[in-house]
């Protein structure tokens, strides 16, 4: 009788598109807090295997198409980085569907490193700015002395330091 196939299977069990876009009511702000946002959506993929077009279903609901593509472009910075004797990143994070097979461990890697690169891609797709106007915003008060105004001050530099 026709049984499974000895050997691992790939089970797909997708997010519907009512369970992103609540998440996508939770999720933080990508300028602001690019590495929390990375993080919330790393917890929300949990470690499930996701097709090409279904991640990029999550990332094209969750994010803007130039987040993305900003995204997408820090992700191959990341993997060509991380991997230069490796093929280049256009490859690892292909723009038209790769139709890698879930159930060829060659492909389901790919798959992987394709997820994980994005949630990566996201921690670095803002570029740091320096914003030290926003450290030295207000002015030293009246009855202020300069030493405790600078005290106030120093943890600030360090917060918006490039």
């Amino acid at each position: 009788m026709g049984g499974v196939a000895e050997g691992v299977g790939f089970v797909n069990a997708p997010l519907t598109g009512s369970e992103i876009r609540n998440f996508k009511k939770e999720l933080g702000n990508l300028v602001e807090d690019p590495v929390g946002v990375s993080n919330q959506v790393d917890q929300f993929l949990g470690p499930n295997t996701y097709t090409w077009e279904e991640l990029n279903s999550i990332l094209n609901i969750l994010f803007s198409s130039e987040e993305v593509r900003m995204i997408r472009t820090a992700g191959m910075r990341i993997w060509e980085r991380e991997n230069r004797m490796g093929p280049p990143g256009d490859y690892k994070l292909p723009i038209v569907d790769p139709r890698w097979n879930p159930n060829r461990e060659e492909d389901r890697r790919n798959m992987e490193d394709y997820r994980n690169l994005m949630v990566k891609g996201i921690k670095e797709s803002v570029p740091h700015s320096s914003n030290t106007k926003l450290a030295f915003d207000n002015m030293q008060g009246k009855d202020e002395t300069p030493t405790t105004w600078l005290k106030k001050k120093f943890p600030a530099v360090f917060q918006y330091r490039s």
